[in-house]
């Protein structure tokens, strides 16, 4: 039940199986870290915190329980601790893409291109489908100013929408309007129903407008 809640987005009925489900058994090391991703994706990291440490104390092992110990602790801004975190998930499995993805994304954020590059090729080495670490790439490449790199790693992630969405976004942050313009209408023509592409095409149209205006 926790599980489906949490798949639905529903965190908070997520919490409250997965508390009923740790008196059943409080040393089940899948039921605390389950309940610290669900505080942590209600924005509550402090209370996610001791969830997480116990997932590890309870499987010290468990590549997966040290990468949510990262994700909380980079959540707390406690990025080196949480890069310590990451790195100890790669250390118990070397295969652990997730791990390498928010290494780069920790990478992406101190301003260090080139590592970030090498950590998102490793995830998506280990695992090519894994959509967030092609994202991060690409926002690796458009904070280095290569755009047709970025442009290329957002179109290879996921649907050809989100791709035209997501460089959308970029465009925006960049305040290139016009071309961001161009992206979003792509994206609704590629999905009819993307009404957040559409409010996006008529918040950057307005931009543009104004931008050419000299407003």
């Amino acid at each position: 039940m926790a599980i489906e809640y949490a798949r639905l987005g529903v965190y908070d009925q997520a919490e409250t199986f997965l508390s009923r489900a740790l008196k059943l058994d409080p040393r089940d090391a899948a039921s605390w870290e389950a309940r610290a991703q669900a505080w942590r994706d209600m924005a509550l990291p402090e209370r996610a915190l001791p969830d997480a440490q116990r997932a590890v104390f309870f499987a010290p092992r468990s590549a997966s329980a040290r990468n949510t110990l990262g994700t909380i602790l980079f959540a707390l801004n406690q990025p080196t601790q949480a890069v310590q975190a990451f790195s100890e998930a790669i250390a118990i499995d070397p295969g652990a893409a997730w791990a390498r993805s928010n290494l780069c994304y920790v990478s992406l954020l101190a301003g260090d291109a080139a590592t970030a590059i090498a950590q998102c090729s490793s995830a998506l080495s280990s695992d090519p489908r894994l959509v967030v670490a092609r994202n991060n790439l690409a926002l690796v490449y458009a904070a280095d100013g290569k755009m047709d790199d970025a442009r290329r790693e957002f179109m290879a992630a996921g649907s050809k929408a989100e791709g035209h969405y997501n460089f959308g976004i970029v465009l925006m942050a960049r305040k290139e309007y016009a071309q961001a313009v161009v992206e979003f209408d792509a994206a609704t023509r590629a999905d009819s129903k993307f009404d957040a592409a559409y409010a996006r095409a008529r918040e950057a149209r307005l931009l543009a407008s104004r931008a050419a205006a000299g407003k």
